[in-house]
This record gives C-alpha cells, structure tokens and sequence, in this order.
C-alpha cells in the first residue's frame, strides 16, 4: 500500500502541504509521524491510491489523537479520539483504501 502524506509538526521543523504530498508506501512513515506528534495542534494526513484522507491531530489539552476522513460533500467528517496506544494500533493496522465512513468507531461531525 502506498499514501501520500502531507504534515505541519512542530518537532520536525518543517511542513508538507496536502496539495504537494510526498509519498511513502506501507505505515513506517504514519507510524514515525504519529510518535512525532507533540504540540497542540501538530497533524499529519495520509491519502490514499482513491483520494480520500484520513487526518490525525495531536489535542494536548486532552493528551489524545483525533482522527478523521473529512468529508467536505456532507458539510463534515468522521472522526474519533484515541489514546496513543490505540492511535498506533489503528495506524499499524490502516487499510490500503480508507473508507469513507471511516475507521472503527468513527462517527459524523457536522462542520
């Protein structure tokens, strides 16, 4: 499986934007960038071989991860919080193709 990843973390000094991501196959790359994650408001996203994304922002303030598929046709996203034990879980495991709807326990935002 390959992704297309775009980030802002602060730890990295750097950012790649969502509209010129760089490329990465498997999840050695999302893994090292979740561990990376570590001011409010860090993010990475992967994209997959069909467009969509999954998004993962680090919430200090609640020393979780919140994961989402935006979905801009629906005004909304499908997310959840996890803590990092399940937030590596979830990255360890991605599908090749994200579903729309989300990963396991993901639910609709409106924005």
């Amino acid at each position: 499986m390959s992704y297309g990843v775009f980030f802002s973390i602060e730890a990295l000094g750097r950012k790649v934007g969502a509209s010129s991501p760089e490329y990465c196959s498997g999840t050695d790359t999302a893994m090292e960038l979740l561990a990376s994650l570590s001011s409010e408001g860090d993010f990475f996203g992967l994209i997959d071989e069909d467009g969509t994304c999954l998004q993962v922002r680090f919430e200090d303030s609640k020393n979780s991860y919140w994961f989402e598929v935006p979905r801009p046709d629906l005004s909304g996203s499908y997310g959840a919080y996890y803590s990092y034990d399940a937030a590596a879980k979830a990255v360890e495991n991605l599908p090749g193709i994200f579903p729309e709807a989300g990963l396991d326990g993901f639910k609709f935002s409106s924005w």
